[in-house]
């Protein structure tokens, strides 16, 4: 079924797999050595082509990044 994260932003790597995320901007295909940043609060679905095995990280303060690499 359809996800969402209210808490944070979901940010999701695939060590191995394939899959296709669904959102309501649209579709995603998404493979081994990807990142996938799905913000807070919007509905999401994988449909998956190959077992995925990856990690899931939740970002409570959001995705920002650091200072040092900034303009």
């Amino acid at each position: 079924g359809a996800f969402s994260n209210g808490d944070g932003d979901d940010l999701f790597f695939l060590f191995e797999g394939d899959a296709t995320l669904h959102t309501p901007f649209g579709d995603l295909d998404v493979t081994e050595g990807d990142y996938v940043l799905v913000p807070r609060g919007v509905i999401h679905t994988f449909t998956i082509r190959r077992p995925i095995e990856g990690i899931v990280l939740e970002l409570k303060g959001g995705f920002h990044l650091p200072a040092t690499f900034r303009n």
